[in-house]
């Protein structure tokens, strides 16, 4: 079973299901449930924002809030990488 998050995800988007992944980690920078402080959250935020972005350029149709907190979280870990 996938577990970590990289496998949870590409799971997800193989089954086409990009709008649930998506929200559950916007709900979760939302929330407070993934920090800046934490060690994952430069490489999350960065693979989620690249993610939303290249579904955008592929026309394929993404949550839009979803889209707009990953995006505006992305530049807070950017740096700690």
């Amino acid at each position: 079973m996938a577990d970590h998050a990289f496998h949870v995800s590409q799971l997800n988007i193989i089954l086409g299901r990009t709008d649930p992944l998506l929200e559950v980690f916007a709900d979760g920078l939302w929330e407070g449930n993934y920090g800046p402080a934490s060690i994952e959250y430069p490489t999350m935020t960065r693979f989620f924002a690249h993610l939303c972005l290249y579904l955008q350029i592929i026309d394929i149709p993404v949550a839009p809030l979803a889209t707009q907190v990953i995006l505006e979280a992305y530049p807070q870990g950017r740096w700690r990488t």
